[in-house]
């Protein structure tokens, strides 16, 4: 789910912007004052425009983030906006695209015989203006040389994508397209599958090795990249990453965007001692003392030192929902997980533990007379115990042969009286039960 930043309709957006002629109809487009536009773009110092800081990677050494002014900022998120609702990336294609993720990506690539991964190096970086301007002056876009310009500048920093600019992802998708599409149809002739997600690059292949145009595997390290391969990769502006190139035969244990694919997309067991630590930290230290050791020994070490630090109690939440994006919402480990995470946020909070189960609530229905009583519910629900709402709450359907409010939500309970589980309606004036 996106919001909106401009006037002009997503619908008419994608016209809008190849009828662009002069900068001042960029400006126009992107709801932005030319005289404030010109000035953000031109007469803003480089170290006022972006904030550089560095971060360390997991895989060792540092990776710099370009961060953008908040007015610059703006500018640039408005812009993808538009390009969002301009070019539609390759179905090969699954990062920085609305509606997919590492899963999706994964799932092209399970049970194969082999699986290679390949690293492009200086992703960002190796994108710079001039590969910017062109695009947009060239097909399918064919944009004036003054607005290509226009928009170069507002996408690049020091001759390159920054890394931190709300444009660069989609930006860098749209330079791929000629390399997704020429990849892929490499993968067809040689029977074997393709994705790529932002940097990198994944083939698979039911075949007992590799063709000779993909790669030569020689071990899980050594890998020979085929000629057909390189070639493509290098003519479209890019060089593979040799220290993260790697080829997993069916007899290891296959990764794909940092999950196994063996069998079925997967997290590493790590992965889930490493939340199943944290919620035993939690309990036995108390949120507080937990919450400081983490910050000192890991967090503090990945972020920008200016950042707000985040909760433990999110962190936390972000791990499990990730493993119930991974293994699924009905998974038991994701459903024990959420529920102790559940407990120790509300007594860390100190409200009351009840004795009603969480798999009791999930088989609570509560229906209500309008939309706006759902709302509200959802709302205090939310606001005293600080996640979701395990009830499923609706609104009954207004039927005139019945009439609204209260009459209409009696019918509606009658009509599910055999129903399993607690059914529950909420009036202006009623609580009734089933």
């Amino acid at each position: 789910m996106t919001t909106q930043l401009l006037s002009t309709p997503p619908s008419e957006q994608h016209q809008a912007f190849l009828s662009l002629t002069s900068p001042r109809d960029v400006a126009k487009l992107l709801d932005y004052r030319y005289s404030a536009l010109v000035y953000q773009l031109y007469k803003v110092p480089g170290d006022k425009k972006y904030e550089s800081f560095e971060i360390l990677k997991k895989s060792g050494g540092t990776r710099i983030i370009t961060s953008p002014s908040l007015a610059l900022k703006l500018i640039q998120r408005r812009l993808a906006e538009v390009l969002q609702n301009t070019y539609k990336p390759k179905p090969v294609v699954y990062g920085f695209v609305i509606g997919k993720n590492i899963v999706d990506n994964a799932r092209h690539h399970k049970k194969k015989n082999w699986v290679l991964n390949i690293d492009l190096e200086n992703f960002f970086p190796s994108i710079n203006f001039g590969r910017v301007r062109g695009m947009f002056m060239g097909k399918p876009y064919n944009l004036p040389d003054s607005v290509a310009t226009v928009l170069a500048q507002i996408c690049c920093f020091k001759n390159e994508l920054p890394q931190g600019a709300p444009t660069s992802p989609i930006v860098s998708n749209m330079i791929c397209a000629k390399m997704d599409s020429e990849l892929q149809d490499l993968a067809w002739n040689c029977r074997c599958f393709y994705t790529r997600y932002a940097d990198d690059i994944t083939f698979s292949t039911t075949l007992s090795e590799f063709p000779i145009q993909i790669a030569k595997v020689h071990s899980l390290l050594d890998v020979e990249i085929g000629t057909d391969l390189e070639k493509i990769i290098k003519t479209n502006g890019f060089k593979i990453n040799p220290h993260k190139t790697r080829a997993f035969s069916h007899q290891q244990r296959q990764e794909v965007t940092g999950l196994t694919v063996n069998k079925l997309p997967n997290v590493r067991r790590e992965y889930i001692a490493q939340i199943r630590a944290m919620l035993h930290a939690w309990d036995k230290f108390g949120l507080q003392a937990t919450e400081d050791e983490h910050f000192n020994l890991y967090d503090k070490k990945h972020r920008n030192p200016k950042a707000k630090k985040i909760a433990f109690r999110y962190v936390v939440k972000g791990k499990i929902e990730f493993l119930g994006l991974v293994k699924g919402r009905d998974n038991k480990i994701y459903i024990n997980f959420k529920d102790e995470h559940r407990q120790l946020s509300r007594r860390d909070r100190g409200i009351p533990l009840r004795n009603i189960s969480p798999r009791t609530e999930r088989s609570i229905t509560i229906y209500t007379e309008g939309p706006t009583d759902k709302s509200i519910l959802e709302t205090a629900w939310k606001k005293l115990y600080n996640d979701e709402c395990l009830f499923t709450i609706s609104s009954v359907e207004l039927k005139p042969s019945v009439g609204g409010g209260a009459p209409a939500l009696v019918d509606e309970l009658n009509s599910h009286r055999k129903q399993h589980g607690i059914i529950i309606g909420i009036g202006q004036s009623h609580l009734i039960g089933s």
